[in-house]
């Protein structure tokens, strides 16, 4: 019973990946939508932080939320390399 509170931040941590993967495959024409994805990028990268310090920061679990953070905001990844791609050597269009 003492994983209870870790288990939790897990899932809740799975849970908004899952959203923003339907978020970013769904609702692509709504004006909202950059706001809800950089809203769900923030609250994922805060209960990620949070997972990690009730799992005793073991380095499982930091690769564990680095690959499901990087996995869950994939628009955000994807939208960071497209920006350093096109930033060098005015390669923007």
């Amino acid at each position: 019973m003492t994983n209870a509170p870790t288990i939790r931040f897990w899932a809740a941590f799975a849970g908004i990946a899952v959203v923003t993967w339907v978020v970013y495959l769904t609702a692509w024409a709504s004006p909202l939508y950059r706001p809800v994805l950089f809203t769900l990028a923030i609250a994922a990268l805060v209960v990620g932080i949070v997972t990690v310090w009730k799992s005793k920061r073991r380095y499982w679990a930091l690769l564990a939320v680095v690959l499901g953070f990087v996995a869950g905001q994939w628009w955000l990844a994807e939208s960071v390399a497209t920006q350093m791609i096109w930033g060098t050597q005015g390669f923007a269009p």
